[in-house]
């Protein structure tokens, strides 16, 4: 068992056994497809690796390919991940550039005023606009 991966063409003799007995397409067909994808999900998605990995296996799956080693896959999620972040951060939007209590404060007191909005809108009271709100229970 130790001579296994010592002998090139016993590992491709069983991944072409494998292919052949499932219908599977090779890996090697989808790879660019795969890294498109994964490219654009760290892109448009902004996926973390995990959620990426899990989507490539799905994605793989779909098509009916075979499988790649899980450290082949980490390494193209990861190398995907990692361009789309430096893509985003050349375009300054990187983790230097959030402002974390400017961004909560700004984000409470939006909540804060919906809130209170709707406050003023549950509790009207009268006509407006021959539309009858609820009317005074004293």
């Amino acid at each position: 068992m130790t001579s296994y991966l010592d002998r090139k063409p016993t590992r491709y003799e069983h991944q072409g056994q494998i292919i052949r007995a499932y219908d599977l397409m090779p890996f090697a067909e989808v790879e660019a497809k795969l890294v498109a994808w994964i490219a654009d999900q760290a892109w448009m998605i902004g996926d973390g690796v995990k959620a990426l990995l899990t989507g490539a296996v799905a994605w793989l799956r779909e098509r009916n390919a075979l499988l790649t080693g899980i450290t082949t896959l980490e390494r193209l999620v990861s190398e995907g991940k990692q361009a789309a972040d430096t893509r985003l951060w050349a375009h300054g939007f990187g983790p230097e550039s959030l402002d974390v209590i400017d961004y909560w404060d700004q984000l409470l007191t939006f909540v804060a005023r919906m809130h209170q909005s709707w406050v003023v809108f549950v509790n009207r009271v009268g006509d407006e606009d021959g539309t009858r709100f609820w009317a005074d229970h004293g």
